[in-house]
């Protein structure tokens, strides 16, 4: 990788399904890969035909420490932007039962109340199983609105019970 980049090859190169090294790097759990591509300055938002991000693919595979090296870069990256599920990071994340990669996205400014297409917010996700309740805790230590209600006007507290 190196010696292509010094060779001048772009780290934003696409296939025909728009999938950057950066994606492959994040979908397979490969941090060093990830942090050299972004020192080379591929793109931090590049979106592939599902429209996924590589901070989707790494949240949802679980792969914390690929999301850790992002971390440093988030003021680049947008922890909100969705895709065509559409799920934000922080919907995978919690999917993947990942805490740490939750706590990150929360840092930086992942808005656990964005809803997916079935109305669920990042909150709501974390109430559905008594095993994410590391996840749920994050969130209410956050600051989470655990009043707030999916657009059925239900709050997501009320699925914890």
């Amino acid at each position: 990788l190196a010696r292509l980049l010094r060779d001048g090859w772009s780290p934003n190169t696409a296939d025909s399904k728009n999938r950057t090294p950066r994606h492959c790097a994040a979908n397979h759990g490969c941090r060093t890969i990830v942090s050299q591509l972004i020192d080379a300055g591929a793109n931090p938002n590049a979106e592939n035909d599902a429209m996924k991000t590589p901070l989707h693919l790494a949240t949802s595979h679980g792969y914390e420490g690929t999301v850790s090296k992002y971390y440093s870069r988030m003021g680049q990256i947008d922890p909100n932007i969705k895709d065509n599920d559409p799920c934000t990071p922080i919907h995978w994340a919690i999917r993947c039962r990942s805490v740490a990669s939750v706590y990150l996205l929360l840092q930086v400014g992942a808005d656990a109340l964005i809803p997916e297409i079935n109305g669920y917010t990042a909150l709501y996700l974390a109430t559905r199983n008594r095993s994410y309740a590391c996840v749920l805790n994050e969130l209410l230590q956050d600051g989470v609105d655990a009043d707030a209600q999916d657009e059925r006007g239900h709050p997501p507290l009320l699925r914890a019970f």
